[in-house]
């Protein structure tokens, strides 16, 4: 026989697998529901993850913050930045994956959503910002006929007024919470799982809704982590910064994915 000839009864060479194996668990439908406690845990895992590479993570974030910095001083330049935000944390979230996975962070994870992802990506920024758009045009109506009625001369009209504008703040953080939360993990579902756009926002959404009292959690800790982290001239934030992404991704995981197989 040529021992150049493959052998037919031999096992395949080549890895096959799903995208999400079975080591690492499969995407949940509905989200799981996870305990209020777990919100501190995201951060504590968060930094586990950071301290086995907090350089490659630092230079990545300030990379990304000296970008930022140069493109938006530039006119027009400056609205690109906004449609490719998710694409920069799409490849954040395939770095915190591989962190995860044992595989190592690399500084090219900051650029890894800008090759195969970046369409999805992006197209979740445009329906971002036009729902986002549509929002302030809304609020903005009620500044406007709140600054109307403030122009009157009577008592009535002025209270008229500062209800009018009161409630369009109120509109405005009880739509724009909800919108923030259906891209919050909306990244992470596409580079990670390879959801569509709209249906990476929509599962977002639910998972982020379903465990508000965690998410209350993380964010309350969040702030005074970043009361302490501005303390020495912002710099805390260098490592605070990474922190927060590892802890979106440790907290997707936990929603998410069903890790039982495991």
């Amino acid at each position: 026989m040529n021992p150049q000839q493959e052998n037919p009864y031999a096992a395949p060479s080549s890895h096959v697998s799903d995208h999400v194996s079975q080591e690492e668990g499969f995407l949940c439908d509905p989200p799981n529901l996870v305990s209020a406690g777990r919100g501190i845990s995201w951060i504590s895992e968060g930094w586990a993850l950071f301290k086995d590479n907090p350089g490659t993570w630092i230079g990545m974030i300030a990379v990304y913050f000296v970008i930022s910095l140069v493109l938006g001083m530039l006119p027009l330049v400056n609205l690109l930045l906004a449609l490719v935000g998710p694409v920069f944390m799409g490849g954040l979230m395939l770095g915190a994956h591989a962190a995860a996975q044992g595989d190592g962070v690399e500084f090219s994870h900051l650029f890894a959503g800008f090759r195969e992802y970046f369409g999805k990506l992006v197209m979740v920024a445009v329906i971002y910002f036009v729902g986002l758009i549509i929002i302030m045009v809304g609020v903005g109506l009620f500044f406007g006929l709140g600054a109307g009625f403030m122009s009157g001369q009577s008592p009535m009209a002025s209270g008229a007024g500062i209800m009018t504008v009161l409630t369009g703040v109120l509109v405005a953080l009880l739509l724009i919470v909800p919108w923030a939360m259906a891209i919050w993990f909306a990244p992470a579902l596409i580079v990670l799982n390879e959801l569509a756009p709209l249906d990476a926002m929509k599962l977002s959404f639910r998972g982020c809704l379903k465990n508000f009292m965690p998410f209350l959690v993380f964010s309350v800790v969040l702030l005074i982590l970043a009361v302490l982290a501005a303390i020495p001239l912002f710099l805390g934030f260098l490592a605070l910064v990474p922190v927060m992404i590892l802890a979106t991704y440790t907290s997707y995981r936990d929603i998410f994915i069903d890790q039982s197989a495991r």
